[in-house]
């Protein structure tokens, strides 16, 4: 599957993370022959009007269609319209990487967008900008359909900074509580763990097989345990630059927050910079 990337919005504050957000933009635009706009969400001073008009003369000098949006009130709900009016392929936004509790409940601007954002949404970390460069990408599969989109991205984004590609199966052994309740015995709870683990790794070996992966180096892991949680640890652990995902197919709400949806689990302390497709 090989969408088009038309338009591409990215939220711009002309902080130094934004700009090299901005360097990133610019880079998908030349790669995917993508149109940006850039959103200020506040009341722009005359300062910001000139590095917006700037900045936009600058992209159309690059070959790269561009235009700008702002508007003042809720930030997230200028960046939402935005992306909604503009109909976006792709959303690019800041975050932090850390936030306390109340931020998560409350929710922040970038957890907004990213329960919100009608299209695929990259939401970038500052350890995106002190690196600059995303090439250590894994993605979380169900081996469906349903990813093929994400794993379109993945890959791509893969091959375009010479990088790597690490696919995450999350999957947890039905009724394996209930066999050591029933009969107290770890030893056979372990060896149905070990049996579906190798189910589990022979239908990845299979799913890397069916797909084209040339010129990039993919590995397979297996994981068991809760959906997200797994993968957001898994991708801290080896130091991810982007963990790919694909979006919920309906919008995210308290339920979700208190009885913990796979995603939340990943919104609650972003283990590296994230992309949610749509």
């Amino acid at each position: 599957m090989k969408p088009e990337i038309r338009k591409i919005g990215l939220a711009i504050s002309f902080s130094p993370n934004s700009l090299a957000h901005l360097e990133l933009a610019r880079q998908l635009c030349r790669h995917w022959g993508s149109a940006l706009t850039l959103i200020y969400a506040g009341q722009p001073d005359g300062e910001i009007l000139k590095r917006l008009d700037s900045t936009k003369d600058d992209l159309r000098k690059d070959s790269i269609p561009a235009s700008v949006v702002t508007g003042s009130g809720n930030p997230a709900r200028v960046i939402l319209n935005a992306a909604k009016e503009q109909k976006f392929d792709l959303l690019i936004a800041g975050a932090l990487e850390r936030e306390n509790l109340q931020g998560y409940y409350i929710g922040s601007v970038a957890r907004k967008l990213m329960r919100n954002s009608p299209c695929s949404l990259l939401i970038l970390t500052p350890d995106f900008s002190r690196k600059k460069v995303l090439k250590s990408i894994y993605m979380t599969t169900g081996f469906t359909e349903v990813n093929e989109l994400a794993l379109w991205f993945a890959a791509d984004f893969s091959r375009m900074n010479g990088g790597s590609l690490g696919l995450i199966r999350e999957f947890q052994v039905p009724g394996l509580a209930i066999t050591v309740n029933a009969t107290g015995s770890l030893t056979e709870a372990e060896d149905a763990l070990a049996q579906w683990k190798k189910e589990e790794q022979t239908k990845m070996n299979i799913y890397i097989r069916e797909h084209d992966f040339s010129e990039i180096p993919v590995t397979g892991v297996c994981i068991y345990g809760k959906e997200g949680f797994e993968a957001g640890a898994y991708a801290k652990v080896q130091q991810a630059d982007l963990l790919v995902m694909t979006a919920p197919e309906k919008k995210l709400n308290l339920l979700d927050r208190i009885f913990q949806h796979d995603v939340e689990y990943i919104l609650k302390e972003l283990p590296c910079s994230l992309l949610l497709v749509r």
